[in-house]
């Protein structure tokens, strides 16, 4: 089987070391960007990275540590994408907050003020919102099931209409642009 021409070996400065890239394609959610390193996952992306063009480097294919669990993952199973190997950089504020995100099952939602809770941290909302945008690895660090305060969905780097669809496709109810009521058995605060 030849390399998928949208993966390129590539190095970063400011990051982890980047090994590759590569494009995964993600069921009805188009395609996925991920760059790796020898030590795990640096970066998800629902578009090509905008620095990706700074290099030009061989090709690589995607490994199977990540697509498969990311094939699953689109398929509706629970594949549990928060135990592939990371290396994202970050502040370890925002390290506790991923970490905190990755313990928000499949098909439940937090709010903001929630997981400045979990975390010890009752007046970091705002900063967990911060840490929430700032997160590289969308979907398998999942920041999309963190909702408003009012139960609304909030933002998304990927978009409100992916975020929808993802937190959809784990099972959550939503109406117009809120989580529907019982929906919400993690949501505090």
């Amino acid at each position: 089987m030849s390399p998928d021409p949208s993966t390129h070996a590539l190095k970063r400065e400011g990051r982890a070391p980047v090994v590759a890239v590569g494009r995964f394609s993600a069921k009805d959610f188009g395609s996925l960007w991920l760059a790796w390193s020898e030590a795990g996952l640096v970066e998800v992306s629902f578009a090509p990275f905008d620095w990706l063009d700074t290099v030009g480097v061989p090709s690589l294919a995607i490994p199977k540590v990540y697509a498969e669990p990311l094939k699953a993952y689109f398929n509706g199973e629970d594949a549990q994408l928060h135990t592939l190997p990371r290396d994202a950089r970050g502040t370890p504020f925002q390290h506790q907050v991923w970490d905190e995100l990755c313990r928000i099952p499949r098909g439940s939602v937090r709010s903001y003020s929630g997981v400045a809770l979990d975390i010890g941290n009752p007046r970091a909302t705002r900063a967990v919102g911060l840490a929430n945008g700032r997160n590289p690895l969308p979907v398998v660090v999942p920041c999309h099931r963190v909702v408003a305060a009012s139960h609304q969905l909030g933002g998304y780097t990927g978009g409100l209409d992916r975020k929808r669809a993802l937190l959809e496709l784990e099972g959550v109810h939503i109406e117009g642009d809120v989580v529907r009521p019982g929906q919400l058995t993690l949501f505090e605060g």
